[in-house]
């Protein structure tokens, strides 16, 4: 299963997996496979001392847009319970401006990306691709205030030095009312 770039789990029984490598063979997926639907999985080792803890199957859903794949990806990183870290993102905050005659203050910040954490495709003249988010959520958890904007295009090779030894800085604002908040961001980098 594919895992987004901005969503990446650290169990530690898949850094044992990983530090105890088992050899396994796989076989090719049919044709027929690749349709849509329940896909059962077996799964079998040649030791008998062994246990094997694993799933009858997994359901495999209809190929998505990827604009939707993206925008779903966002939302489900804004409404977790969990943490993401895959992405290292860092947010400065700017002073609240006056409330307008609505009420609202204009708050601004910063998203910041470290020196070579936003991945450049230099094959294809440096192409960048970022979907940055942002969301205020009330004691309740409802969404009171949202910031969302992708980023893409082709880079000049000044501009790509600069981001792979600077990194990347992006403004964003949204406007509330008074009150406290939960402030979640996320930021995707599309480039694989």
């Amino acid at each position: 299963m594919w895992s987004p770039p901005w969503a990446q789990f650290s169990f530690p029984f898949l850094r044992r997996a990983r530090a105890n490598p088992i050899k396994q063979n796989c076989e090719r997926v049919r044709a027929e496979d690749k349709k849509p639907g329940w896909k059962k999985l077996s799964v079998r080792v040649r030791r008998a001392d062994l246990k094997v803890r694993a799933r009858a199957g997994y359901y495999e859903g209809p190929p998505q847009e990827e604009k939707q794949q993206i925008k779903e990806e966002i939302e489900t990183a804004l409404n977790s319970p969990f943490d993401y870290t895959a992405v290292p993102l860092g947010v400065q905050w700017s002073a609240a401006k006056e409330a307008g005659p609505d009420g609202k203050r204009k708050i601004a910040f910063m998203f910041v990306m470290a020196p070579g954490v936003a991945k450049l495709e230099e094959t294809d003249n440096n192409h960048l691709s970022l979907e940055f988010a942002a969301v205020a959520k009330d004691a309740k958890g409802l969404p009171m205030g949202a910031f969302s904007k992708a980023v893409q295009g082709h880079l000049a090779a000044a501009m790509a030095e600069n981001i792979k030894t600077q990194g990347v800085r992006f403004p964003g604002a949204m406007e509330l009312l008074s009150g406290e908040y939960t402030m979640i961001f996320a930021v995707r980098d599309n480039i694989r």
